[in-house]
């Protein structure tokens, strides 16, 4: 099911109602939500006629008398339920069959005042029982980077955006396509173009629609670009890399994993040799990972219904085994909270919110955006065409590359050494300390200076390992 969202700026001329119905019949939606239509109420049935029999519509009519949000879908695919009704936002129910969602349809006003009752209003329809998605044009930015020339974003027309986004919990979806969605259509310096159209996302549509992303597609004839998205995307995950999770260090068997799988293996020279061991350890540590933390999550819930059963007991109040396994089930589950905890911040990279403070909802949420965003499911090539399946996003990845570092010189011209001599030179004490040999000291305190929760190199192992490794070395 194909769904958009899209700013027409005005919808009463036939060539604009020819336009949208081509973009519409093109990319195949079957649900789609036009704001600004700027169509009177005595010539909505004209206008609307002329999509056909197979679109069915909502509008906001009661609550302005412009029409400032329309709701189309395909009676025939989809079943609408409308939920409420309000001047600056449109709530409704999608089924389809194989999916059920709710949809907020956005046209924010112009002024800072008149959009506090979008912010207040729309957040109680922000649940977490059903997969929400609020899109459309709010009429205003969130960052520094939303607007390009014009005025500088100003933290009076941010806060009110960034208090309701940390009220609801919502995440920007993950998107494609064009960066800014919005052109005052002036030329050259006078062009100002910002991103004010926007789709965001709860933690249930996260779990359900993870593949999911918004295209922003070129504007057309309207100064708005059509936000698009599919649900029936296919996901095209390959396998993960291995990410070194920083719990595996207060394994008490990890020396021990390290020390058998790094003495097990050798190489030719001594990177290879390096590089050989590295690998090895990696596939111990991952089989040690699987079977002690695979599961966190599930072994907290697991622990935590364990010891709710304890609890209702009909004698546990005077059944002294039942009081003692009570003591131990709640240091098992401290245990296991610990480590859900740590595993879920360094997945998440949020590293300024304290363990322990229940933080684990919001954990789930960032380590799933994170997840979803730093998925490649669309690319545009040089010539602007699309490109989509794995295949064709590794081919144009490795092109890309393979420009941008060039072809081999069949021949380099050579160094004028009377021009270097001419040139500030390096004390011969200087040039000495350059090539002297690192000592271990140095390496320590380098690994010191790096933070535990940073990312890791391209062998998947972080600062916490060598550290760790370091520390068995010296002993």
């Amino acid at each position: 099911m194909i769904c958009t969202s899209w700013n027409v700026r005005g919808i009463n001329d036939p060539f604009k109602i020819k336009e949208v119905k081509s973009f519409l019949s093109a990319n195949k939606v079957n649900v789609c939500s036009l704001l600004e239509t700027r169509v009177r109420c005595h010539n909505v049935n004209k206008v609307q006629g002329k999509f056909g029999r197979d679109w069915s519509w909502f509008c906001n009519y009661s609550h302005s008398p412009t029409g400032r949000i329309w709701i189309g879908w395909q009676h025939n695919t989809v079943h609408m339920q409308m939920l409420h009704v309000h001047e600056q936002f449109m709530v409704y129910n999608v089924n389809s069959g194989r999916h059920n969602f709710n949809l907020i349809v956005v046209y924010g006003l112009h002024s800072i005042v008149d959009r506090r009752a979008l912010w207040n209003d729309v957040q109680s329809h922000v649940t977490g029982q059903i997969p929400i998605m609020v899109i459309g044009d709010f009429n205003a930015v969130n960052h520094s980077d939303d607007r390009k020339n014009g005025a500088l974003v100003t933290e009076a027309e941010t806060v009110d955006f960034e208090e309701f986004l940390l009220n609801t919990s919502l995440i920007e979806a993950r998107s494609a396509g064009l960066f800014y969605s919005w052109s005052n259509s002036s030329i050259g310096d006078d062009r100002i173009v910002s991103r004010i159209d926007k789709a965001f996302v709860n933690q249930v549509w996260l779990g359900c629609y993870a593949e999911v992303f918004v295209n922003y597609l070129a504007p057309g004839v309207s100064a708005h670009s059509p936000l698009l998205f599919d649900l029936d995307a296919e996901c095209r995950e390959g396998g993960r890399p291995f990410r070194f999770l920083n719990v595996i260090a207060d394994h008490v068997d990890f020396q021990k994993v390290v020390k058998e799988a790094w003495i097990s293996v050798g190489g030719n020279h001594k990177l290879q040799n390096v590089w050989n061991k590295i690998k090895e350890v990696k596939i111990r540590l991952k089989q040690l990972h699987k079977h002690q933390y695979g599961k966190a999550h599930e072994k907290v819930k697991e622990v935590r219904s364990r010891l709710e059963n304890i609890h209702r007991q009909v004698y546990f109040e005077v059944n002294i085994d039942a009081q003692m396994k009570e003591k131990d089930l709640i240091h098992e589950l401290r245990h296991w909270s610990q480590i859900e905890d740590k595993i879920l911040r360094q997945k998440s990279r949020i590293n300024w919110l304290k363990l322990g403070d229940a933080n684990t909802k919001f954990f789930f949420t960032a380590t799933k955006a994170r997840h979803t965003k730093n998925r490649i499911q669309m690319l545009i090539d040089d010539s602007g065409n699309s490109i989509t399946d794995t295949q064709g996003i590794n081919e144009e990845i490795l092109k890309f590359y393979k420009l941008l570092l060039g072809t081999r010189a069949s021949r380099l011209p050579g160094i004028d050494i009377n021009v270097v001599r001419q040139g500030k030179g390096l004390s011969m004490q200087a040039g000495a300390s350059l090539i002297r040999e690192i000592t271990t000291e140095e390496i320590e305190n380098a690994l010191k200076g790096i933070g535990d929760d940073k990312a890791p190199g391209l062998d998947g192992m972080n600062a916490v390992f060598f550290k760790k490794k370091l520390e068995y070395n010296k002993t």
